[in-house]
């Protein structure tokens, strides 16, 4: 026998070979099916061929046309059969869908030869024949598994229909659960995946004849999501605009992507006003919520999975909005409400960016009296904010600043030698200015005391200590009321002795 190539990649070179060897006095062999073995994972074939034709054997080629060097359709010969009577042939020269990447491990073709003299004349190959390579993902949305499969063209009209089996949870056998019709329905979800346990599948082609092919078996492992044990909310902000903030903390190693605020509207439901998707890290936060500014509010966060289904709730909190207080000089009575429930409520005075701890009211007092030496200074614009503490969690009202008049009384005479101690200097009774400057001048102009602090009095002496003679004296006062107005007065002091 002449030697024959192992490797034939053109498949028009070969059929042109095959003629000048006349390979047309041979009949082709009929592929019946190709299966996959479930257990060894290697590929098994059958086919028909006249007993009585003349012939050596047979010639199993595999599909190759993924090589750079290969035209496409071309084929490997990947082993001969010597025996005229065989009709199966199992691949074992590698395991299914697992293979050198060149090769197509699940498309092959047959042809029978014989020997003559010194020459070896083959048959023209059979009809290609494709096994089933099934591949599958787990449809997290559905709980289900979503399987895909090549159809087996081979059978033509012949074909009968597709099986889908299952063996899931405990179960120790298969079971038939699903099947497909038509020959290019090849695609299919299959529910009823629950506790994440792994699921395994194959299908099975079947021909009207009764031959079956069997496709690849595979697991199928539900993945369980990192569900974030907790949604820890940290504080809600209300700020001057009266849109609000809510900062809010998650496990770093989560699966939950999708974050959504809810807040509560009329009748007691809860709507959606923002998402955010979030890319690993612990603190984030819902930024420029709109909303209800005269009342208060609750919401609650939801992570969401990609589906998106919601996994897990955070605790639900409210706003806590801080009314503006009646316009009162000598006392300011605040007054406020939220829907939270709250340990306790604390009493801050704001500036800039800092505060400044008053008080703490209980939890269900909803205001508190800042009077006249309670709290209440006489040297700066009052502006407050309520902070509602739970657990770990604090919620800040908005800002106000009450809108006060000024007092301002000056005495007209003082005597450093009275008995009587508010007498002793010369200190106007303000209240409720900022930016306050007073300066006291000779009644020839020559300035003598100056003073930005309310709290500071001119005790009749002169800047060099010693005591001013008694007589008339100018004082000229500049200060801004809560407004921000600017007020300018002066008059005259007699100082006794």
């Amino acid at each position: 026998m002449r030697k024959i190539r192992k490797y034939i990649y053109l498949l028009p070179l070969l059929l042109c070979l095959f003629n000048l060897m006349k390979a047309e006095g041979i009949p082709s062999p009929e592929l019946l099916f190709v299966t996959v073995n479930q257990d060894t994972k290697t590929v098994t074939m059958q086919w028909i061929f006249p007993e009585k034709e003349p012939v050596n054997g047979f010639a199993i080629l595999r599909k190759i046309d993924k090589h750079p060097l290969a035209a496409p359709g071309s084929y490997q010969t990947i082993d001969f059969i010597n025996d005229s009577l065989r009709r199966t042939y199992t691949d074992t020269s590698q395991i299914f869908g697992k293979t050198n990447p060149y090769l197509h491990p699940e498309t092959y073709r047959i042809l029978a030869y014989k020997v003559v003299g010194t020459d070896t004349l083959f048959s023209l190959p059979g009809e290609e024949h494709k096994s089933i390579f099934l591949t599958g993902l787990y449809k997290e949305c559905d709980y289900a598994a979503g399987l895909q499969w090549n159809p087996y063209r081979a059978w033509g009209n012949n074909f009968s229909h597709y099986e889908i089996f299952c063996q899931s949870g405990g179960d120790t056998i298969f079971h038939k659960v699903k099947e497909c019709k038509t020959l290019n329905d090849t695609s299919i979800i299959v529910g009823g995946i629950i506790n994440f346990t792994p699921s395994r599948y194959y299908i099975k082609a079947v021909r009207k004849s009764g031959e079956v092919s069997f496709s690849n078996r595979i697991e199928i492992t539900p993945i369980s999501p990192n569900i974030p044990e907790y949604i820890q909310l940290d504080s809600l902000l209300v700020k001057e605009t009266g849109q609000k903030e809510i900062f809010f903390h998650i496990p770093e190693h989560t699966d939950a992507r999708y974050y959504t605020l809810y807040a509560e509207g009329t009748g007691g439901r809860f709507d959606s006003l923002q998402s955010l998707q979030v890319n690993g890290g612990e603190y984030y936060s819902f930024k420029n919520i709109s909303g209800e500014t005269n009342r208060s509010q609750r919401y609650y966060i939801a992570a969401k999975n990609n589906c998106p289904n919601t996994i897990k709730h955070s605790d639900t909190v409210a706003s806590i909005v801080l009314h503006t207080p009646p316009e009162t000089p000598e006392e300011i009575f605040l007054q406020w409400s939220s829907e939270g429930e709250f340990t306790d409520y604390r009493i801050y005075k704001t500036e800039n960016e800092a505060k400044k701890y008053i008080a703490t009211s209980f939890a269900n007092e909803y205001h508190y009296h800042l009077s006249n030496g309670n709290h209440i200074e006489n040297t700066e614009i009052q502006c407050m904010q309520i902070a509602g503490q739970k657990d770990n969690f604090y919620s800040y009202s908005n800002i106000v600043c009450p809108v006060r008049d000024y007092i301002c009384r000056f005495p007209n005479a003082f005597n450093p030698n009275s008995e009587i101690d508010e007498n002793r200097v010369f200190l106007p009774k303000i209240r409720f200015v900022s930016d306050f400057i007073m300066q006291i001048y000779t009644e020839f102009g020559a300035l003598i005391f100056e003073s930005t602090d309310i709290h500071q009095a001119w005790d009749g002496r002169l800047p060099n200590g010693k005591e001013a003679p008694r007589g008339a004296y100018l004082y000229w006062v500049s200060f801004k009321d809560t407004r921000g107005k600017l007020f300018r007065k002066k008059g005259t002091v007699v100082l006794l002795r």
